[in-house]
């Protein structure tokens, strides 16, 4: 039985109803836990409201914290009581018992309890959260992000700021649509919506698209590197928060090496000028989303797929499972492993990610 979209999204919140409780219950420190796991206090709150799954080794991770935890006895049916409560109420009662089976602690019914509501929130009915394909060992795709991954970062402006400030905008309103996103008041769709009511209100034309496209460096070493994936037989795929018309523009000379670019689209009327933003579902947390359908189309094992990226709406691309490398970093922590299992802080050819292909 195949389990549908919706029915992940509602697992994926019962997964961090889970885990809030059991912090809760258990009465586990969670600043404690991420100071020693180099963590964000927000990565956890995010798997806390469901709105992201932490990555497997995250997983075990917090699992292995659990159990080095002193977790005294007497929570043990209480909290039990609470796990049955939760699967009976969300017509799961059968699975409770092949997590109450055996259990002796606390520690054993949390890890059990967790890899259950993981695996039934990552789409595999048992309760493991096992990738589909299993890993072959060898890199089969490479995907990228766009700013300030291919190209070289210009001016310290995302390609987004420098539109804002090419219709004389103030810097800040990009920032401030940024800022409500990333603290959960607006969606993206609303943050496009309101950027596209802002860029329509100053005649946006295409032209201003290609004149920054034209401003746009691309890294040293890129067409080297693409001909040596190309010629491992390494699949190029870009997945990027940018703009779809100034990746195709930037890149022109080299789109016959890439599969498939995923960004946001910008719609125009027949003289030119902005009519529609269709953003992405693919950044963020979508990116993650993204590398696992390449995966399933590839029918590969995340752990065979490279991600290269280097800012913060990169940093979900390890919930996939996938490797992630970060280059040149901007506004995320490249130390931070686990959500970047490597990096180079300062990469001025490409050809440099060579070396963690496998």
């Amino acid at each position: 039985m195949k389990i549908s979209k919706e029915q992940k999204k509602e697992y994926r919140k019962l997964f961090g109803d889970l885990l809030k409780n059991t912090i809760s219950q258990l009465d586990l420190n969670v600043e404690d836990f991420c100071s020693e796991r180099s963590w964000s206090t927000s990565t956890v709150r995010y798997w806390c409201i469901g709105r992201s799954l932490p990555s497997h080794d995250a997983l075990n991770s917090l699992q292995e914290y659990i159990e080095e935890q002193n977790i005294k006895g007497s929570v043990v049916k209480p909290y039990k009581k609470y796990i049955f409560d939760l699967l009976d109420q969300n017509g799961l009662s059968d699975r409770f018992e092949s997590i109450n089976e055996g259990i002796k602690s606390a520690a054993e019914l949390a890890e059990r309890a967790l890899d259950t509501f993981y695996g039934l929130a990552k789409g595999v009915i048992t309760s493991t959260g096992k990738q589909q394909y299993p890993p072959c060992g060898k890199t089969k795709a490479v995907i990228f992000d766009f700013d300030g991954t291919l190209t070289v970062e210009q001016f310290n402006k995302t390609t987004w700021e420098q539109l804002w400030i090419s219709l004389k905008y103030d810097i800040s309103e990009c920032q401030k649509l940024h800022r409500q996103f990333d603290e959960g008041k607006i969606s993206h769709a609303k943050w496009c919506a309101l950027t596209e009511e802002k860029f329509t209100e100053r005649h946006l034309h295409r032209d201003t698209l290609l004149a920054i496209a034209k401003q746009i460096r691309l890294i040293d070493g890129l067409e080297e590197t693409f001909e040596y994936l190309q010629s491992r037989d390494i699949k190029i795929f870009i997945v990027s928060g940018s703009i779809m018309l100034i990746i195709k523009t930037v890149l022109k000379d080299y789109l016959g090496y890439i599969e498939e670019i995923k960004a946001n689209r910008f719609d125009f009327d027949p003289d030119g000028y902005l009519t529609r933003i269709v953003g992405t579902q693919f950044d963020f947390e979508g990116k993650a989303k993204y590398i696992e359908r390449i995966a399933e189309e590839l029918e590969i094992s995340p752990k065979d797929i490279l991600f290269v990226g280097n800012s913060l709406n990169d940093r979900f691309a390890y919930y996939s499972g996938a490797k992630t490398l970060c280059i040149n970093p901007h506004l995320t922590d490249m130390t931070d492993k686990v959500v970047w299992h490597a990096g180079i802080q300062t990469c001025r050819n490409l050809t440099e990610i060579k070396q963690y292909l496998d």
